[in-house]
């Protein structure tokens, strides 16, 4: 569906108080001038009006275990996830989209400021790890030197990505996110997770370089927020020009008018 700005709004008003009152005065119906430039300005909105069916937020099942893995090592830590294909299952099966943002449910509601956060994400048929990190193709989503984490309701917090992430909801995801260590010993957060059959969740032995640890099954209650498309921002310099030529016409029909 359409999602109109205020720009279009006011385009709307432009040939409400241009044209259908200037006609109502007139006491006469639109001329072949006036209905040219009408269609023009209402196909102009429909150009450069961005859509987007749906954004909604996809969850995993909740788990009550708390785990400091990675938000919650003063040195740093790496650690991968692996959500299989239907992980994202509340309220229903996430579609496929463009992930915008993820968040994950924390035991508190704040943190110290983190140094090297850097996510990437990627999409793989495999349904559980390996004997060790993943490598296979990631992309990097976010990435941040210094950073304080941002909560909302209910203890999660969220990580805004800088490049929505293709999402195709008939394979696995995969979550590599590491930071290098909490600022001035301040205190970070433990994250709460469920366990799940399978090698899902691989970590570090400690900070950066990183080195392969372990691995296990329990994964992060994780939300991830799915928009359906890459909607495109209105720009407003072809919309002022149009308004110009509109209001151009405008006058040259009354001018000649009065001829």
């Amino acid at each position: 569906m359409f999602i109109y700005h205020d720009d279009h709004i006011i385009l709307i008003r432009i040939i409400y108080n241009l044209l259908i009152k200037d006609m109502a005065k007139s006491n006469h119906f639109f001329t072949a001038n006036h209905s040219v430039i009408a269609y023009l300005i209402i196909a102009c909105l429909f150009i450069f009006a961005p859509t987007q069916a749906y954004t909604q937020a996809f969850s995993t099942s909740s788990g009550s275990e708390i785990n400091a893995f990675p938000f919650d090592r003063l040195d740093g830590k790496k650690t991968q996830f692996l959500y299989i294909a239907n992980d994202f299952n509340l309220p229903s099966s996430a579609p496929e989209g463009y992930i915008k943002s993820i968040s994950f449910r924390g035991d508190g509601t704040s943190a110290g400021t983190y140094s090297n956060i850097v996510i990437r994400l990627g999409q793989t048929n495999d349904v559980a790890f390996n004997s060790s990190f993943y490598e296979g193709a990631l992309t990097e989503v976010y990435n941040r030197s210094s950073v304080v984490l941002t909560f909302k309701e209910d203890n999660w917090f969220v990580f805004t990505l800088d490049t929505p992430f293709p999402y195709d909801p008939g394979k696995s995801l995969v979550i590599d996110i590491e930071q290098t260590g909490i600022l001035n010993n301040e205190a970070g957060i433990s994250i709460l997770q469920h366990t799940v059959p399978g090698n899902r969740r691989t970590w570090s032995a400690g900070g950066a370089p990183f080195v392969y640890s372990s691995q296990n099954g329990s994964i992060a209650d994780l939300e991830i927020f799915i928009i359906d498309s890459l909607a495109v921002p209105l720009s407003p310099l072809p919309v002022i020009i149009l308004c110009i030529l509109v209001a151009c016409i405008i006058v040259i029909i009354k001018l000649k008018k009065k001829e």
